[in-house]
């Protein structure tokens, strides 16, 4: 039985060197027809994602709206009404944050644009003070007259043509991604109202064609999966929430101008994993540069130091408690996931640094024989979180 099971191990090692050896071979093949297949997905992706960040909110409404209400209509308009309520509450943040960021940063722009006029009347004022100058430069130039008018008017319809492809590859990829966005947000109304239903098929359907034993894996992966995703999009939430507001009054106490605008943005940027608040810094700080030098750096400062606060203080009680994954990995998390698909990236690469983390703790944990305590327990292993084992047990 041992020789079996170590051949079929070498057989299923020798199967994906082949299968490995075969992608680097086709690179370019294999990434088209990736290109092709996600082109395909990508409305279904999307809604997944959809009904992933709107099933959080709709859980915690759905424990408080009548949960033990037998009453048939109860039961029928609960789960649509949560749903809802779920979207309102997503798309009104959403909205306070563009009511805030917006009109500011439009001021702002409305300021730059300002002090760019008064740059070139200065500029114009500076050249007729300097005629001679000019005067002598414009003899180093050639003639106009010298030019091919025929190749300037060439390049000018080349230019155009250029243009007018640029635009309609513009409206072309709005309108596809329109189209995506909403055939995405219909399939996630299908997936959170009848969620537990498809859950139910697919383990019947697995059990029957893959096996029981690979479908509680697969099971267990997913609970994983689903509790370390649910914990960092509500921890990052609450923590650019709680970096937004500090923001805000820290600037409101430095008299620094643009704080409500500022401190929403700093929350907005926040959300993504370790360098989205200095990326909301960069911006903050070159508005508040328009309006006065000295307040930008003072701000930076004030920016440093917050972050110092929010990464030691905040971070690990939000966060980092509930992922529980060190820093190095979540660092590197973030590195590779930048690296393979930029922001998006980011976000989703620390969920899921985390949970590979647990799945392959557990798993080396089970493989080792270290000797336990009094009660035959391992004290160097540890237990899944309740929520994970409430799910798995569902």
């Amino acid at each position: 039985m041992k020789l079996q099971a170590r051949e079929k191990s070498t057989l299923k090692l020798l199967v994906a060197a082949a299968l490995l050896l075969l992608l680097v071979l086709n690179a370019s093949t294999a990434w088209g027809l990736l290109g092709t297949l996600w082109s395909i997905l990508s409305p279904i992706v999307l809604g997944c994602i959809l009904a992933f960040v709107l099933n959080i909110p709709m859980k915690a409404l759905e424990r408080v709206f009548f949960p033990h209400s037998t009453r048939p209509f109860m039961q029928k308009a609960r789960r649509p009404l949560c749903f809802i309520l779920s979207l309102l509450i997503i798309v009104l943040v959403l909205v306070l944050v563009v009511a805030l960021v917006v009109p500011e940063l439009v001021n702002a722009l409305g300021l730059i644009a300002r002090e760019a006029i008064t740059a070139v009347n200065d500029l114009r004022t500076w050249a007729v003070n300097n005629s001679d100058r000019l005067a002598q430069i414009a003899s180093m130039l050639p003639d106009s007259s010298q030019l091919n008018e025929e190749e300037l008017a060439k390049r000018a319809l080349q230019f155009a043509s250029q243009g007018a492809a640029g635009l309609f590859g513009m409206v072309s990829r709005v309108t596809s991604s329109v189209v995506n966005l909403s055939f995405g947000f219909i399939f996630a109304i299908y997936l959170v109202m009848g969620k537990e239903t498809l859950a139910r098929q697919a383990t019947l359907v697995g059990t029957r064609y893959i096996g029981a034993d690979f479908v509680q894996r697969a099971k267990h992966a997913l609970a994983v999966a689903q509790g370390k995703f649910e914990a960092f999009i509500v921890g990052q939430c609450l923590e650019a929430l709680i970096l937004g507001v500090l923001c805000t009054i820290g600037m409101l106490i430095l008299q620094l101008p643009y704080a409500p605008m500022i401190g929403a943005l700093i929350a907005s940027t926040s959300l993504i994993p370790i360098v989205g608040a200095y990326i909301g810094g960069g911006l903050a700080a070159f508005m508040i540069f328009s309006v006065n030098p000295m307040q930008a750096v003072v701000f930076l400062v004030f920016l440093v130091l917050l972050q110092q606060f929010e990464g030691n203080v905040i971070y690990p009680r939000t966060v980092g408690s509930a992922i529980a994954l060190p820093g190095l990995w979540v660092t590197a998390a973030v590195t590779i996931g930048a690296g393979f698909a930029g922001i998006p990236g980011m976000l989703v690469g620390v969920p899921l640094a985390a949970t590979i983390y647990v799945l392959l703790k557990e798993d080396v944990s089970k493989g080792l024989e270290l000797p336990g305590d009094e009660n035959g327990a391992n004290p160097n292993v540890e237990s899944a979180p309740p929520e994970q084992s409430k799910a798995v047990n569902a």
